[in-house]
């Protein structure tokens, strides 16, 4: 997989897979995926698991690429680790064309990982995405 930029025509390529940050824009993981698990009961109801995981990455001006690194090294912001999500949902079909929804997203409340403010805000003032 391959997450290339070039600044400018002529400029040095760079490859963002596995990075985040100022220059890379956003996180972009290795791996990432949704797993989705639906079970319908004979009872007209229908239970949803979703399993949402994001691979690490690490701060792009770390790297030893000279047109990501600023020549600095922030230990803070060096690495975000993998995280995954956990959301479940249930529907009660009660009558012919109306259902009774519930759900709970991010099921044991895991904070997303914590970043310094230089690094969370981008030039031009749009914040890194997840």
């Amino acid at each position: 997989m391959n997450i290339t930029t070039t600044p400018v025509p002529g400029a040095h390529t760079y490859n963002c897979v596995g990075l985040y940050g100022q220059r890379c824009l956003t996180v972009n993981p290795r791996w990432r995926h949704n797993l989705r698990v639906n079970w319908e009961t004979p009872c007209d109801l229908e239970l949803t698991a979703l399993w949402r995981f994001v691979g690490a990455v690490s701060l792009d001006t770390n790297t030893s690429d000279q047109s990501l690194s600023d020549g600095s090294n922030d230990a803070f912001d060096a690495r975000m680790p993998n995280m995954s999500y956990l959301d479940l949902s249930a529907a009660y079909k009660v009558i012919r064309g109306a259902n009774i929804r519930v759900g709970i997203n991010n099921m044991f409340d895991k904070d997303p990982p914590i970043v310094s403010a230089n690094v969370a805000a981008v030039p031009g003032g749009r914040p890194l995405s997840t």
